[in-house]
């Protein structure tokens, strides 16, 4: 071998153990890069697992495919178990969090960390192995490595108590409710029926939308000899209360009109105004119940069609030939605080066939909604009036209410609803 042959051989060894060592060295560095990377994770996991040993909520960790992997006791306490081994002894095919839990939806929030990074919260039950039954209140949160879904971290929050009271309260609103929805039968049986107003007044309509199950807002009809009398009151609050009031007004009327034969609406009114504030014991205006109600009454006589009206903070309206009158109400109320003595006056109105009389209660005008969410207001009122006065009554009934329903929306409904009118013949 010459001197040269030999030299080139020793530079090409001398190469090849360069080569070698650099990438032994290399594939060191990528494995202790491995190792600590994963010890990285290790101490990860080991910090999470104490910190969730020392939570009273019942933490859960899971693979990315929802296998159980490491509890606290927490956990295990709500489940009522003692370990995972203990938990997985009762059935060897349950591995997954989606097979443990009764949350219906669990398989899809799986699915979902897929995609996304949202948490899902919910609450499910669960009986433990004495037979006791537990509501927890769970979040499932993803966790994510390298932009892919690493582990499913669940924690869950002891709500049994919680459930019951919703259950005592669910089961407490559904006996009132139920209570209420009898007293609005009641109610209702007191209320005219559509086949007398019908029998006296064919061509009429009444709108009537409590704005709970009961309503403040009552109608009230008599016949008494040769008068037609019939009234709208709306009574201070709505609900329970307003019903109430509307019951105490309802027997009043009849007591006035139908048993002591006062068909004056002024009289009528002054009448019903002193039992009111007797009954609520209403006479020092300084602490009284300020509770009663506005009202507008009218009394037609038969034998010459003339109409007496008195309204209390509620007019009527009179639709002849496509002009509308407003005869106003006084400014005063029935019962509340009494400062003084009260004035009633009634409109006499000589009636032709082919009037339109409405009476109404203020819900329909107070009522929030439509394009700028503004009050329908009167104006708004008079002209839809207005555009209904040659239809019959019945169908201007059904398109006042259709009305204030497009006009409410999904806005909430502020007070009862009254509204009725009738076509003298």
């Amino acid at each position: 071998m010459t001197e040269t042959s030999y030299i080139a051989l020793i530079a090409f060894l001398s190469l090849a153990a360069l080569i070698g060592w650099w990438m032994a060295i290399r594939a060191k560095t990528s494995c202790d890069r491995a190792v600590n990377k994963l010890q990285e994770r290790e101490r990860e996991y080991e910090t999470l697992s104490m910190v969730a040993e020392k939570t009273a909520d019942g933490v859960l960790i899971c693979s990315h495919d929802g296998t159980m992997e490491w509890a606290n006791e927490s956990f295990f306490t709500l489940a009522g178990y003692t370990s995972m081994e203990d938990l997985l002894s009762r059935d060897r095919s349950i591995t997954k969090l989606q097979q443990l839990s009764t949350f219906p939806d669990i398989n899809e929030a799986f699915e979902s960390f897929q995609r996304d990074g949202i948490s899902c919260q919910y609450d499910s039950y669960h009986v433990t192995r004495s037979g006791s039954l537990v509501w927890t209140s769970g979040t499932l949160t993803p966790v994510y490595r390298n932009n892919e879904l690493y582990k499913v971290v669940a924690v869950y929050s002891d709500i049994t108590d919680r459930k019951k009271v919703e259950d005592e309260l669910r089961k407490y609103s559904k006996n009132v409710t139920d209570s209420i929805q009898y007293a609005k039968q009641i109610q209702e049986q007191l209320l005219p029926k559509q086949e007398t107003l019908d029998e006296h007044m064919p061509d009429n309509f009444v709108v009537h939308i409590p704005k709970d199950i009961v309503s403040g807002d009552f109608r009230w009809f008599a016949k008494v000899n040769d008068h037609l009398i019939f009234a709208t009151g709306d009574c201070t609050g709505h609900g329970v209360p307003g019903a109430f009031m509307s019951l105490m007004g309802n027997e009043y009327l009849h007591q006035i009109v139908n048993s002591s034969y006062v068909t004056r609406p002024d009289q009528a009114l002054l009448m019903l105004d002193k039992m009111v504030s007797r009954s609520l014991s209403q006479t020092d205006s300084s602490a009284a119940m300020k509770d009663g109600m506005d009202i507008a009454l009218c009394a037609i006589n038969l034998n010459n069609n003339l109409c007496q009206f008195a309204g209390v903070m509620n007019p009527l309206y009179l639709i002849r030939k496509g002009d509308l009158m407003i005869f106003d109400p006084v400014n005063e109320s029935i019962g509340g605080c009494r400062n003084g003595s009260k004035d009633f006056i009634s409109h006499e109105i000589t009636l032709i066939p082919g009037d339109q009389l409405y009476m109404f209660t203020d819900g329909f005008l107070d009522q929030f909604g439509g394009p700028k969410n503004r009050k329908i207001g009167r104006t708004r009122f008079r002209e839809l009036l207005l555009s209904l006065a040659d239809k019959p009554m019945k169908t201007q009934g059904e398109e006042i209410e259709a009305y204030f329903n497009n006009w409410k929306g999904d806005q909430k409904q502020l007070d009862d609803v009254m509204v009725v009118g009738f076509r003298v013949h």
